[in-house]
């Protein structure tokens, strides 16, 4: 789990849709386009709208202040869900 940010600290939330028949691992391939959302939330969930159904993504979060950004963090493989609206929320561990 990451720390909430304080008032001169943002995240950086990166996403991209996984190549099929990639490994889970967060060593393979992203087929497609690198989304890159900055917030400067102060809780340690957030909320992707826009998502394909039924396709895999891959998440990083990245932690950024006035002097830069951190490492990011080991990515999160999420499956999103049947037709309709698709989102998902990120809660890391």
């Amino acid at each position: 789990m990451w720390t909430p940010a304080s008032t001169d600290e943002s995240y950086v939330v990166q996403y991209a849709e996984k190549a099929a028949g990639t490994e889970a691992t967060g060593g393979g391939r992203n087929s497609g386009t690198l989304h890159e959302v900055t917030t400067d939330i102060g809780s340690t969930k957030f909320t992707v709208t826009g998502l394909r159904a039924l396709t895999r993504y891959e998440f990083r979060v990245i932690a950024a202040n006035t002097f830069g950004r951190g490492a990011p963090s080991s990515p999160l493989e999420v499956t999103t869900v049947k037709e309709g609206k698709v989102s998902s929320t990120l809660y890391p561990s």
